[in-house]
This record gives structure tokens, C-alpha cells and sequence, in this order.
């Protein structure tokens, strides 16, 4: 529950569970890359000051082929977890093994090492062995969040600039008595420190700079261009443009070097300096609508769900008219959903290409229907989805050459809950980008980004 969930141990319904073999578990629909782990990922894959990091990973896991797999199949901005890590121990025994053989395989010394893991300590924890060795490490209960990754760096800034022993586990501040267990060994940033050099500062700016294929971009403070990521916009959906006017919250990262750490969109019809109401109903999340509802002024808000190219794009197109799935997400749910385009590809291994074929489509039309529109990337809220009703079925049911077809899906690939897809287009410009999530959330986009039928629809809902 680190980079991925859930963990491969609870995966009992698959049939080579006792021996970690084929079939294995499937990115996107048995298992999931965490939002914060993507984007770490993609921050030390990308960004040239992370260019000599050596990123490794320790797994005690009795599932090692699957996990070995995973990282095969799990992409981050087209690259596979397996060669964007560089060394990986992954078999069960002793944590501290793993880095022992880390340090000699690297020459890296624990140190200068950062680990994340979520169990602290106790029998099957790993936090507190490893900073035994002398390793920060930052326990992540809840998985790599944006949050514990930002607090570890400039907790490791902090303590290597002040030449402090790293040997420490950095836990997740909690609610609660802070005496207690949850509480002890979190690391307040010192006066003087990096973390705390900065006081956190609002002003109002302009975005000079944006480059959704890589999520992030430059706003102008003063004569300088200040950086941000598209992890610190608010909201998360919010569309940005060179020029758009933004609130942003100053910090400093951990070199100490100035970026936002927040980035507020401000509507075009706001006051210059927008009030606290404003501010707040447009960064706070909502409850996911069933159809639509509006909020700020020239929005809405719908429910979401993700998909994966080349899939996204076969739904998209309407050539995809019948999503199957084996949890019960779309189960009682009907009417407008946008549609989100993950950062990975589907690894099918070109079944849909067979199955469109065997169907007529040419190769023009399946590059076609297997791609985004010119100026849609991956990672945005693409298209508009009129969803229908959502049915279990028997295998038997989808080897049916018509729902085979519907579902550009073999039978024993196909979920087997089937959600009709009874209208989709694309959005008339993308909204993004918008980190995905798992099963159905909310996103606000433009109404002016709908297509007149969308409209019609939440408006008579």
C-alpha cells in the first residue's frame, strides 16, 4: 500500500494466488498506482535535478512474480516502474537485508537514503528497522501521498543541512492526544531551517507558463518565474491558460528554492482580490452529484470516472458502447459522467486491435479510434459519457460476438458487470490536467466545455 493498493497478498479471488503465477494481477482494474506515488514518480522521472537519484524498491512480499509484473505493466509518462527502478529486492525476510544489498549494489550510504513504507514499526513494520540503519523514513499509512512525500524532503533538507543524525521515523501528524504513539518522532520544522525559512505568502499573478504534458508550469512574481505543479491547483479540474489570473500561496521547496505551493484559479468574473468565501467554495470538494450540479459561476460539477488509453479514446469514439467491470462502480448510477484519460496504457497485449479487425475496422480506423483528438493529453477530463443501465453477467453471455464487439473485449478479459454506454462525445476542449482516482469522484469543468446534448441533459435532471 505504498506505491500501489490493494496489497497482492488480499488478491485470494485470482487463480494463481497460491504460486504468484499467470494470470496476473491487472494495472487499473486489480490493482491501482497511487495518485501521490504517480506523482513522485513522475517528478523523478522528468525534473533534470533528480537526474543522478537512484530509485530502488524493497519488498518483503511472498507475491514477488506478480509484483515483478506489475512493475512491468505500470507506466509512468510511457515508462514502465521496472526501468525507472533501478534495483529492486523484492522477496520476503528481513528489510534490513534488502538494504544492506541496496547500499553494496549502489554505493549510496544509508544516509542519503529516503524511504517510504506504510507500516511503522511492530512485527510485520518496516519504518523503524530501517532507521535503525541510519535511513530517514517516512511511514505513509495511507499510501504515498503528495503531503508525506513534500514533508520528507524538506524534513531530509532540514536535517542534512544542519549535519543531524537521519536515523528517524517521520510519522503522519494525527488528531489526537500528540503525547501519544501516533505522535512521537514527527519532526516540527526548526527555526532555521528550510521548512521554516519561508512564512507562506498570497499574491495575485499570472500564469506565464503552462505545460500540461508535463504537469507543470511558471507564474510571474514580480520579475521572476516562480514554478508549480499541477498536484498544488485548486480545484484539482480547473482549466489553465498563459495569462489566466491566479492566487497563489509562496513557499519554498526543499532547496530552498521559491515555488507555489498552492494555485488557485480565479474565475474571469471574480473581484481582483477574491474574498475568503470565494476562495473556499472554490477549492472545496463536493459531494459527487448523480447528474450535475452548478457551483461557481460558468461551472459544474459531475461525476468522474478513469479509464486508460487505448480504451478511454474506443469510448470516446463511441466505437466502445459497453464498459465491463468486475467491481459494481457504475451499479445504480445513470445519466452524464465525464470521462478521465489515465497517464498508462492498458496492456491487452493488442487484443482490441484483433477484435476491431475481426470486425471490419481498418488499420486507419484503429489508430484513429485508439487516439486522442490533437491538443488532448492523457491525465485530462476528455469526453462526456450518457451512462445506462449496469448488469451482471455470464461469461457465456459475453463471448456473444455482438457484446464482444461492444466491449472490444474477450469474454474471459470482460468484468462481469456490463455498464451500457448509451451516448459519448469529446469535451469541445479539454479540462485538466486532473489526477485520477479509483471508482467514480467528482471534478467541476466548464459548461461552455459540454456539448449541447450534456446540457439539455443536467439541465432537465
Amino acid at each position: 500500500n505504498t506505491l500501489w493498493t490493494p496489497e497482492l497478498y488480499t488478491l485470494r479471488h485470482l487463480s494463481g494466488y497460491q504460486s504468484a503465477s499467470p494470470p496476473n494481477p491487472r494495472p487499473g482494474i486489480d490493482v491501482w498506482l497511487l495518485d501521490g506515488a504517480h506523482a513522485a514518480l513522475h517528478e523523478l522521472a522528468s525534473c533534470k535535478e533528480w537526474e543522478c537519484t537512484v530509485i530502488a524498491a524493497a519488498s518483503r512480499t511472498n507475491r514477488g512474480g506478480w509484483a515483478r509484473a506489475l512493475l512491468a505493466e505500470i507506466e509512468v509518462d510511457g515508462r514502465s516502474l521496472d526501468s525507472l527502478i533501478m534495483h529492486k529486492e523484492i522477496y520476503t525476510g528481513d528489510k534490513k537485508a534488502h538494504f544492506s544489498t541496496i547500499r553494496a549494489k549502489t554505493g549510496i550510504d544509508y544516509d542519503q537514503m529516503l524511504f517510504f513504507d506504510d507500516a511503522a514499526d511492530g512485527k510485520y513494520g518496516n519504518c523503524a528497522s530501517v532507521a535503525g540503519l541510519g535511513v530517514l523514513s517516512a511511514h505513509c499509512p495511507d499510501g504515498l501521498t503528495n503531503d508525506v512525500w513534500r514533508r520528507a524532503l524538506e524534513t531530509y533538507a532540514a536535517l542534512h543541512a544542519a549535519s543531524e543524525p537521519k536515523g528517524k521515523v517521520l510519522r503522519v501528524r494525527r488528531q489526537g492526544n500528540p503525547r501519544s504513539k501516533e505522535h512521537r518522532d514527527v519532526l516540527p520544522p526548526k527555526a532555521g531551517s528550510v521548512a521554516a525559512a519561508t512564512p507562506q505568502t498570497e499574491q495575485l499573478v499570472k500564469v506565464v507558463k503552462f505545460l500540461s504534458d508535463r504537469d507543470f508550469g511558471f507564474v510571474r512574481v514580480g520579475t521572476s518565474d516562480v514554478y508549480f505543479h499541477r498536484s498544488a491547483l485548486r480545484p484539482a479540474s480547473a482549466t489553465l491558460r498563459v495569462g489566466s489570473q491566479v492566487l497563489v500561496t509562496l513557499g519554498r521547496d526543499s532547496r530552498a528554492r521559491m515555488e507555489c505551493k498552492s494555485v488557485q484559479v480565479v474565475p474571469n468574473n471574480a473581484a481582483s482580490t477574491p474574498d475568503a468565501d470565494t476562495r473556499r467554495t472554490a477549492g472545496s470538494a463536493a459531494t459527487p452529484a448523480s447528474c450535475g450540479s452548478k457551483n461557481q459561476a460558468g461551472m459544474v460539477e459531475l461525476p468522474v470516472f478513469s479509464m486508460n488509453m487505448p480504451f478511454a479514446g474506443l469510448v470516446a469514439h463511441e466505437h466502445k458502447t459497453i464498459e465491463s467491470r468486475n467491481g459494481t462502480v457504475f451499479k445504480g448510477r445513470r445519466g452524464v459522467h465525464l470521462l478521465h484519460v489515465g497517464r498508462r496504457t492498458y496492456p491487452d497485449g493488442g487484443k482490441h486491435k484483433v477484435i476491431m479487425a475481426k470486425h471490419g475496422a481498418s488499420a486507419e480506423q484503429i489508430e484513429r479510434l485508439t487516439s486522442l483528438p490533437s491538443g488532448f493529453a492523457r491525465g485530462q477530463l476528455v469526453a462526456v459519457v450518457d451512462i445506462g443501465e449496469t448488469t451482471l453477467s455470464t461469461e457465456s453471455e459475453r463471448a456473444q460476438p455482438d457484446v464482444e464487439r461492444a466491449c472490444v473485449a474477450y469474454a474471459a478479459d470482460s468484468g462481469r458487470y456490463l455498464t451500457a454506454v448509451r451516448r459519448a462525445e469529446w469535451l469541445l476542449q479539454p479540462v485538466g490536467p486532473v489526477p485520477g482516482r479509483p471508482g467514480v469522484f467528482s471534478a467541476q469543468v466548464p459548461v461552455d466545455c459540454l456539448p449541447s446534448w450534456a446540457k439539455e441533459a443536467i439541465s432537465t435532471s
